[in-house]
C-alpha cells in the first residue's frame, strides 16, 4: 500500500463555500445515497470496510474549521462510526456527536447508506465513495476479488486532481475563452413557492416511485424529450396545477422554475471528487402554456441554450467570483457567512420552486452488481422549496425519490398519477 503524501489540509472548493454559511436544523445541506443488499448489513464488518478504505479519501475526513478569512477542512484522525439507519434521513450532522467527521454511514436490514454534508462534495463523488465502501465490505466478507476495475482501489494514492478546486483549474484554463463577461448571479422575477406549512424540525418525508427504464424512454420519445426533460415538465406541470389551487387569481400567478444540477464532469475531464456540478434554472409561465408538450418544448430550448460551452464557463466564472474577489479576501469569515447566508437564503431560494436531480446510471462491476438491487439519491431537505427530487437508474429501474419537508404530497402524487395515466407502471414506497 502506498504511503498517503495528500495535504493535512484543504481549502473549501468553490461550490463548497457557501455551505457552512446556509447550512441549520432545516436546511442541513446533507444529501443521500443509498443502496439496497441482497444480504442483511453486517455493521462489524461495515465498520471494518470503512477504516479500510478511510486513507484513500482523506478530503472526506475531515473537520470544518473556521479561519480568520475562510473556513476550511483539516483531516480527521479521530475513531470513525456507522450509524444504525432513522426514520427521517438527511438530519443535520453535529459534528460533537459523530466525532467531528461530516458523513454519516448508516445501515437497516438490507440498506446501506451515505448521508454526506454538500460542502465535502455532490452526488458523482458520494456514489463513488460509496462503491469503493461497498467494494471493501464485500471482499471483507470473501464475496468479491480484492481488486476490480470500476472501483477505486485503496491501494492508490489520491491524485491532487482529486481534491483541487476544478471550477478555479478550468478558469484559469479558459479564461481568456469567455465571451459573455458579465450575467446576473440572481434572476428579478419572483418565483412561486410552494405554500404549505413545514412540519417539525427533523421530520423529512421521502416516497421513491420506481418504474423501468424501458417504460419511461418509451413515452419521452413519444414526446421528442430526454428523459431529464420529459420529468422536469412532469415537475413543472404538477407545480402550475398547485399553484393554481393555493393561488386562486390567476393575476396573482407567479413564474415557476426548476433547478436541475449539471455535472460538469460531462464537459471537462477531470478526475474530481469534490463538487463539480453547476445549476440551471428552466423557468415557465404558466400563461403561455396548455400542454405538456408545450412545457417540454420551452425547457427543451432552454437546454440547448444553456447547456453550451460558453455558457458553462460563464457559470463557471459566477461561480469563482466569491473566491476571485480582491476586497471579499480580507473579510472576516463571520461577516462572509453573514453575506452569503442572507444572498442564499433570500435572493437564491427564490429563484426556483423545486429541484430535480439526476444522478444518471449507476453503473458497478458485473462482481458488485449481484449483490445490490437498487440504488436510491434524496437530496437535501430545504425551507424554501419544500420538495425536492432525485432520480437514478439502476439496472431495468429508475428510481425517482421525492423528499419534501411539508405533510401534503402534491407534486409527487400529480407526477406518479401522470405517468401511469401515460402508461408507465409505477410501485411506491415511502417512510410514512
Amino acid at each position: 500500500m502506498k504511503k498517503n503524501n495528500t495535504p493535512t489540509w484543504f481549502r473549501l472548493d468553490t461550490s463548497a463555500k457557501i455551505y457552512p454559511a446556509r447550512e441549520s436544523v432545516r436546511d442541513t445541506a446533507v444529501f443521500r445515497v443509498a443502496l439496497t443488499l441482497l444480504k442483511k448489513v453486517d455493521p462489524v464488518f461495515l465498520l471494518k470496510a470503512l477504516e479500510n478504505i478511510r486513507h484513500r479519501f482523506p478530503y472526506y475526513n475531515v473537520h470544518l474549521k473556521r479561519g480568520v478569512f475562510w473556513n476550511y477542512f483539516q483531516v480527521n484522525n479521530n475513531k470513525l462510526l456507522v450509524w444504525p439507519d432513522t426514520p427521517y434521513p438527511c438530519e443535520r450532522i453535529h459534528p460533537l456527536l459523530n466525532n467531528g467527521f461530516l458523513y454519516k454511514v448508516k445501515y437497516y436490514d438490507k440498506t446501506l447508506a451515505l448521508e454526506i454534508f454538500h460542502g465535502l462534495t455532490d452526488g458523482y463523488g458520494a456514489t463513488e465513495f460509496l462503491k469503493c465502501l461497498l467494494h471493501q465490505y464485500l471482499f471483507l466478507l470473501g464475496e468479491v476479488p480484492e481488486v476490480l476495475l470500476g472501483v477505486m482501489s485503496i491501494d492508490e494514492e489520491p491524485s491532487k486532481s482529486e481534491y483541487e478546486d476544478a471550477f478555479i483549474k478550468v478558469y484559469d484554463q479558459e479564461k481568456d475563452n469567455i465571451l459573455v463577461k458579465k450575467r446576473s448571479l440572481f434572476g428579478t422575477k419572483h418565483i412561486y413557492q410552494i405554500k404549505d406549512k413545514l412540519l417539525p424540525h427533523g421530520f423529512y418525508n421521502v416516497t421513491t416511485g420506481i418504474f423501468t427504464v424501458k417504460d419511461i424512454k418509451k413515452i419521452a420519445k413519444q414526446y421528442n424529450a430526454t428523459i431529464t426533460v420529459f420529468l422536469a415538465a412532469l415537475y413543472l406541470e404538477a407545480i402550475i396545477h398547485l399553484q393554481a389551487k393555493q393561488v386562486k387569481k390567476k393575476k396573482n400567478h407567479r413564474n415557476i422554475a426548476l433547478q436541475i444540477p449539471v455535472n460538469v464532469r460531462n464537459f471537462y475531464r477531470i478526475n474530481c471528487m469534490r463538487n463539480f456540478s453547476l445549476f440551471v434554472i428552466p423557468t415557465i409561465n404558466p400563461r403561455e402554456v396548455e400542454s405538456l408538450q408545450d412545457i417540454i418544448n420551452q425547457i427543451t430550448l432552454f437546454m440547448g441554450e444553456h447547456l453550451t460551452h460558453n455558457h458553462l464557463l460563464t457559470m463557471i466564472e459566477d461561480n469563482c467570483s466569491l473566491a476571485k474577489n480582491q476586497f471579499l479576501k480580507f473579510i472576516p469569515v463571520d461577516v462572509k457567512n453573514l453575506f452569503i447566508g442572507y444572498i442564499s437564503n433570500t435572493m437564491g431560494s427564490s429563484q426556483f420552486t423545486g429541484t430535480l436531480s439526476n444522478m444518471g446510471i449507476v453503473k458497478l462491476p458485473m462482481e458488485i452488481e449481484k449483490h445490490v438491487t437498487a440504488v436510491t439519491f434524496l437530496p437535501s431537505p430545504s425551507p424554501h422549496e419544500k420538495c425536492s427530487c432525485g432520480v437514478g437508474s439502476y439496472k431495468d429501474n429508475m428510481y425517482m425519490t421525492f423528499g419534501r419537508s411539508i405533510e401534503p404530497a402534491h407534486i409527487e402524487q400529480h407526477l406518479f398519477s401522470r405517468l401511469v395515466q401515460l402508461g408507465v407502471p409505477v410501485t411506491i414506497k415511502s417512510n410514512q
